[in-house]
């Protein structure tokens, strides 16, 4: 996920252009209504008088709003102008954060190779300067890239890296360790290892659900999450009001047309798939049923 280091933006908030969202509530306000217009505004009015650390403020947001829609490529061109900010100043924190968003968001488009050159970029800088958390972000990010690429024992190392810096940082209950412990999860599913990959989802549902609330969008994910482990292990009964309950929370959260809800929705008419003729009929018309049938080969 796309973040913005706190000593940024709470500097940028003490100037003079203070935005109607502050950073406490941001975060809590579903991404679908998020105004951009807000920051597109700050972000002008910023670059007419040259103050560039509201411009900073203002790209980070829009960042970050692009980013929880699904806009990665957007998102990428906010973050890019940040960095020439950043590296304008030498602020060399800011600039290993902003490398590290950047991974993120072209890892999300499945651009790998330039996922990793700017999350190792962001390694470099964080062991220079003794940042520890862009250090833990690094290596969880470089992760999962790893993980994407098969390359399995260095993702298995990096992640458990980045856990144990955010468990000494953090404890077990925190927004960061449950994104570890996904990761980590979710690479021994890719192997497997189904046994050691359900307490750590489980694990994170808890932590999420206790942090964020039961209808938050990282919530509807660990569902998702979870029931694509018991589908991998033919788990349907299981894995069917997992699916059911996280396309709920993702339409109230995100809107029908987020690249989430499609993922997941898909993943689980594609599970649907795998039930007989006999009982999709007596459950779905028929021409659910045939796109269901159509997945079965897909």
């Amino acid at each position: 996920m796309i973040q913005i280091n706190k000593n940024q933006t709470n500097s940028a908030q003490a100037s003079n252009y203070e935005t109607e969202l502050n950073l406490e509530n941001f975060d809590q306000i579903a991404p679908k209504k998020h105004d951009y217009k807000i920051y597109q505004k700050l972000l002008k009015k910023a670059q007419d008088i040259g103050d560039k650390q509201s411009e900073f403020f203002a790209l980070g947001r829009l960042a970050m709003i692009y980013q929880s829609w699904g806009q990665y490529r957007e998102a990428i061109q906010y973050l890019h102008q940040q960095l020439v900010i950043i590296r304008e100043i030498n602020d060399r924190y800011s600039e290993a954060n902003t490398l590290g968003n950047l991974g993120a968001a072209y890892q999300s488009l499945g651009q790998y190779q330039e996922a990793i050159a700017h999350l190792q970029e962001q390694l470099a800088i964080a062991q220079e300067i003794g940042d520890i958390l862009a250090l833990a972000n690094a290596f969880g990010n470089l992760g999962i890239t790893y993980q994407y690429q098969g390359d399995f024992y260095q993702a298995e190392s990096l992640f458990l890296q980045g856990l144990k810096i955010h468990e000494e940082l953090f404890g077990g209950n925190n927004p960061s360790v449950a994104s570890n412990l996904n990761n980590l999860a979710s690479l021994y599913q890719d192997q497997g290892k189904y046994a050691e990959a359900e307490p750590l989802y489980q694990r994170v549902l808890e932590i999420r659900e206790k942090l964020l609330g039961k209808e938050h969008p990282d919530v509807a994910t660990s569902l998702n999450n979870l029931a694509s482990l018991y589908y991998s292990q033919g788990k349907y009964a299981e894995a069917e009001p997992l699916y059911q309950r996280a396309i709920a929370i993702l339409i109230a959260t995100l809107g029908e047309n987020h690249p989430n809800i499609q993922t997941v929705r898909k993943n689980y008419f594609r599970m649907l798939s795998q039930l007989p003729d006999e009982e999709l009929s007596q459950r779905f018309p028929p021409e659910m049923i045939e796109y269901i049938q159509s997945l079965r080969h897909a």
